[in-house]
């Protein structure tokens, strides 16, 4: 159960993706129930359109569950977020299934009214597990509900490793100049810290001449981002190319020489681990990433990239113009990213630590 999945982009889109494709792998035969207003044509995904997740006076997510548990007698239900997993928390009082809720991070403290603390702590107290990203949000979660420290598990985030293919197919669309590029591929909120990068732009290009900045995604601070930008005279040098899909990401990734996403802690969100660290790291790119929440986990700082204060931009535009400076670090960084992908952030990583939780609960 999930507020997001393919063709949905974003984090916890790809999450609750590879969440399928691991139960997949594990010969389970899982069903996806989602909202959105379009079909999987492979059948297992039932979209319930225009569905209010935080608001319980909406019973469809409830129904739509409700025939799984009638007929599955070893039932475990995971579910994206406690938002998700509300409907699941009211059933499970009266039919005995499991339940897995996982915690990424902005849905802890965004909802700061009694009435969502309340709720928040019945769908987790009503869990058999709790699945945390990163080390960060589960000190996060402990100390808002100390008592459930014992269920919580960490199950990083992971990729599914870019299989190789001539990517200049993909880079047509967007009719890059001639040049280096670094780039941020998320959503554009304020937490991702592309302000900053934006602001030591034009010392960068002092330095590089030919260098670009790629922003891929959107998000509610477009336009802010945008005025930024001219208001710097980096109309040309910032290129905003909007969503992508996965073969235009890998192929934009693939052309870059870093990855840069200086994530910064608001009092209201926070970045959870940052799935988009990995997928640079899996293509070979150093990443230079914010030291705040989850991040820096994702990450071996001063092997894989440097982990920076998000609010200098001083330490950005030094740990940037190093990598882009100095190509025996870069490639180094670039061989030991793509080794901690492999090792620790694969589907295949996923599935034993599942495979752990599920037989735990299932006894």
């Amino acid at each position: 159960m999930t507020e997001d999945f393919p063709p949905k982009t974003g984090g916890l889109a790809q999450w609750s993706e590879n969440l399928y494709l691991v139960l997949r792998s594990m010969g389970a035969d899982p069903s996806v129930i989602t909202k959105g207003n379009t079909h999987r044509r492979d059948g297992c995904v039932r979209y319930l359109a225009g569905i209010l997740w935080q608001d319980t006076r909406d019973l469809r997510m409830l129904l739509a569950l409700l025939p799984f548990v009638l007929r599955k007698r070893r039932l475990v239900v995971f579910a994206s977020t406690w938002i998700a997993g509300f409907p699941a928390a009211v059933l499970k009082i009266f039919f005995p299934f499991r339940l897995v809720v996982a915690v990424h991070g902005m849905e802890l403290v965004k909802w700061r009214r009694a009435r969502h603390r309340l709720k928040m702590g019945f769908v987790f107290s009503s869990s058999d597990a709790i699945i945390a990203v990163s080390e960060y949000t589960k000190s996060v979660l402990a100390g808002m509900f100390p008592r459930l420290l014992p269920k919580v598990k960490v199950v990083k985030n992971c990729v599914q490793l870019p299989a190789s293919f001539d990517n200049r197919q993909y880079l047509t669309r967007f009719s890059l100049p001639e040049g280096r590029y670094i780039i941020t591929v998320s959503r554009l909120v304020a937490r991702k810290g592309i302000d900053t990068v934006i602001r030591v732009m034009p010392r960068l290009i002092r330095m590089f001449n030919d260098l670009y900045y790629i922003v891929a995604g959107d998000g509610e601070q477009r336009n802010k981002l945008a005025d930024l930008a001219r208001e710097k005279g980096l109309t040309d040098r910032v290129i905003f190319v909007g969503p992508v899909s996965e073969e235009e990401k890998i192929a934009l990734l693939e052309a870059s020489s870093v990855f840069v996403m200086p994530v910064r802690r608001l009092s209201y969100d926070f970045e959870g681990f940052g799935i988009s660290i990995i997928e640079a790291e899996s293509v070979g790119l150093p990443v230079v990433v914010g030291n705040s929440g989850g991040a820096p986990e994702a990450l071996v700082d001063g092997k894989t990239g440097f982990v920076v204060d998000p609010e200098s931009e001083e330490e950005v535009l030094d740990r940037v113009s190093l990598l882009l400076s100095d190509e025996k670090v870069r490639k180094g960084m670039s061989e030991a990213a793509k080794e901690l992908v492999k090792e620790n952030y694969t589907l295949n990583v996923m599935r034993e630590n599942l495979s752990n939780i599920i037989g735990g609960i299932l006894g």
